[in-house]
């Protein structure tokens, strides 16, 4: 996306798309954390089933419109962009040095990242529901964005009966694993504790 033909081909999808736009990040990863959840109670296989409604909406079949919204703007030094992504891994390796000395494979690695996602949706959910009992109703609005993925698994287990520890299980799985949101975050850290060593 930083060729010669980079601002042309932006504003030909902009304007195929009429607007369109992928659904947040947060939403499509709580979305197919859910629906790996409910696979995995039906014992259906751990490869992740791709639904290009995870990401988008449907409407976006809907070819009766001829609007198109824009709020591009043209590539600007992408020398000097690429410079910020080096100093910052610079600036991790100078900060963590051990992180990168840990003597694990980078399969071990994604391992490590896949459980640190499982356990940060139980931290953040256990947070959120913790601040509520306590009467700390702000949770609502400024508790950690993960907190919907606990809440979303919750409400599944209670909707099909089965019990809570469910949750910990699939968590543990090789259908959380599967997850693509979760596979590319776990894969990106791994890659950059690679680099960095």
């Amino acid at each position: 996306m930083n060729g010669d033909y980079r601002d042309a081909l932006v504003q030909l999808i902009q304007g195929v798309s009429r607007g369109h736009q992928f659904e947040p990040y947060y939403q499509v990863e709580e979305t197919r954390i859910v629906k790996a959840f409910q696979r995995c109670l039906d014992n259906a296989p751990p490869a992740y089933q791709k639904d290009e409604r995870d990401a988008l909406s449907p409407s976006v079949h809907d070819w009766d419109s001829d609007y198109s919204v824009s709020v591009f703007c043209a590539a600007r030094d992408a020398d000097r962009k690429s410079l910020f992504k080096r100093r910052a891994v610079e600036e991790l390796q100078q900060a963590l040095p051990q992180w990168a000395k840990k003597g694990r494979s980078f399969q071990q690695d994604i391992d490590l990242e896949i459980s640190d996602a499982a356990r940060l949706v139980i931290e953040s959910y256990a947070e959120k529901t913790a601040r509520l009992m306590m009467g700390d109703y702000s949770a609502l609005i400024n508790a950690p964005i993960r907190a919907s993925i606990g809440e979303g698994l919750w409400l599944v287990a209670q909707t099909r009966k089965v019990d809570p520890k469910t949750i910990g299980t699939f968590l543990r799985s090789q259908h959380f694993a599967e997850v693509p949101t979760v596979q590319l975050s776990a894969r990106l850290f791994s890659a950059y504790k690679e680099r960095i060593g």
